[in-house]
């Protein structure tokens, strides 16, 4: 109960018993029945084996740097506990395989107050050029996304994109010296949300922040902001774009020209949000574009091009799902003997004969 943040009260409203019944249940004057049971399970998100373990679990509760949702409060904690959990599982797979193939450590700049600086030291780290970015940009959105995502895997990162539900956080992310894990919620399906949330948390994870949180507005959460807007937006770049005689003309004040978001969004692949920050953060805009940014949610309504011809198979969904740093970790402990065929399927949530045309979509020799 405590870990989903629920009390007495919701389990008498999940179970539709009293009160006083509940309370009985806790103090382990009477038990439940097998359908108040399974209620309770999905209410605090856990399997209805887990109540008839020996004993609690010694291990601690989850902790995670949760990116808030959309529209605030999460709607079911407890579906993003079990989100949570299963990226924790991942992370000890992952980190297990990594000791067993000596996989190499993320190398990332080191934290500190000017977010600047770190987020020139992470593009570098990256690899990732600005005309890189910008020629993923003129593909769509979502070009820029995968890019991104794969510059960040390739430093030993694990990026998981999983439905958590469009009422919950946009994603939350597990630092880790060995093998961090940043989860990003696939139901917000706006690519340039996803790149942003990505880096968001890839901000928590080079600082090693590990508390739970759903509030944004705090220092540690403007600086992670900023630091994302400061990776998608390089300063002189950008600043040479808006000195170009035709942009300055036609957007002069950029404080209220959602016109001008629009088209520096769409050069760099970067949302309106991350815009309205870096143009504040450099003094070519007030809190003024920011509030108006938020406020008229202008991005959300951009028409979205959903169309796929591609067919889903397994691989391929395996492939959107898990990225490929884990696949690769699981694929060389299959391959080094450390992991049978049996668990490598069961790590990867897919049948044996699939690990083959897994290998291939995570960019892997088989």
């Amino acid at each position: 109960m405590r870990d989903a943040s629920r009390d007495p009260a919701d389990l008498a409203a999940a179970t539709e018993r009293s009160q006083d019944l509940v309370e009985q249940w806790l103090r382990g004057e009477a038990k439940p029945q097998t359908g108040d049971l399974r209620k309770i399970a999905k209410l605090v998100g856990r399997s209805i084996h887990f109540f008839f373990l020996p004993a609690p679990p010694s291990s601690a509760r989850p902790t995670a740097e949760f990116r808030t949702a959309i529209t605030g409060e999460a709607s079911s904690p407890s579906q993003e506990l079990l989100e949570v959990r299963f990226a924790r599982n991942v992370q000890k797979i992952a980190t297990w395989s990594a000791s067993e193939v000596r996989f190499g450590r993320p190398q990332l700049p080191a934290a500190s107050d000017d977010f600047h600086v770190v987020a020139r030291q992470f593009r570098a780290a990256l690899n990732w050029s600005v005309l890189d970015q910008r020629t993923a940009a003129k593909s769509s959105k979502t070009a820029v996304f995968r890019s991104l995502r794969e510059k960040v895997e390739d430093l030993g990162i694990v990026v998981l994109l999983r439905n958590a539900g469009t009422g919950n956080c946009r994603g939350f992310s597990l630092p880790d010296s060995s093998v961090p894990v940043i989860y990003i919620n696939a139901a917000y399906d706006l690519p340039t949300l996803r790149t942003y949330t990505l880096l968001h948390e890839m901000a928590h994870v080079i600082r090693g922040d590990k508390e739970i949180c759903h509030d944004s507005d705090t220092p540690l959460e403007r600086w992670c902001d900023k630091f994302a807007a400061a990776v998608l937006l390089p300063e002189h770049d950008l600043k040479q774009y808006l000195s170009r005689e035709s942009f300055r003309r036609k957007h002069p004040d950029l404080d209220s020209d959602l016109d001008a978001v629009r088209l520096i969004s769409n050069r760099y692949g970067a949302s309106w949000s991350a815009v309205a920050i870096r143009l504040k953060e450099l003094g070519l805009a007030s809190q003024r574009l920011v509030h108006l940014v938020e406020t008229s949610r202008g991005e959300f309504q951009e028409p979205k091009n959903t169309f796929s011809t591609v067919r889903q198979t397994v691989s391929r969904k395996r492939a959107a799902e898990f990225g490929y740093t884990y696949p690769r970790l699981i694929l060389d402990a299959l391959d080094s003997r450390r992991l049978s065929p049996l668990d490598a399927s069961k790590y990867l949530r897919a049948p044996g004969p699939e690990l083959h045309n897994i290998a291939v979509q995570v960019g892997r020799s088989a």
